[in-house]
């Protein structure tokens, strides 16, 4: 009976480490305006983002702000909307996953109300990252 206890604690230290990892945060990126003033901060998560306003960011009901994972070259590929005014998360894919890792920024453009598409920016940048490879 003894060995189910411990095998049984195993499995549940092991789960509990696999949501950890899946849960640290791997890094915060500050978006910038044109003025080098912060805007939005973004927590990115292994499988998922958090972004938190810094200031206000207002935009007409006709418009959508779509956050992008800028690489070199390649394509931006968008990391979706994002709520201009209250703290916003978004889930990301696989493909998304692998843009950020090979990011060099993130931007945020001005989109139509949907956002961009066929899948590229329309609009224009509003704010930029710094660099994210160290």
């Amino acid at each position: 009976m003894s060995v189910w206890v411990y095998a049984s604690l195993l499995i549940g230290v092991l789960a509990l480490i696999v949501i950890w990892q899946n849960e640290r945060l791997q890094r915060q990126v500050m978006l910038l305006d044109a003025n080098a003033r912060p805007v939005i901060r973004v927590d990115i998560y292994n499988d998922y983002l958090k972004m938190y306003p810094q200031q206000a960011i207002m935009t007409a009901k006709s418009s959508d702000l779509e956050l992008w994972a800028l690489q070199d070259n390649a394509s931006p590929v968008s990391l979706g909307l994002i709520s201009p005014l209250t703290e916003d998360w978004a889930g990301i894919n696989f493909v998304q996953q692998s843009s950020l890792k090979g990011a060099r920024q993130l931007a945020i453009t001005l989109e139509q109300r949907g956002g961009a598409k066929h899948g590229q920016p329309q609009g224009p940048t509003l704010y930029i990252s710094t660099p994210l490879r160290e």
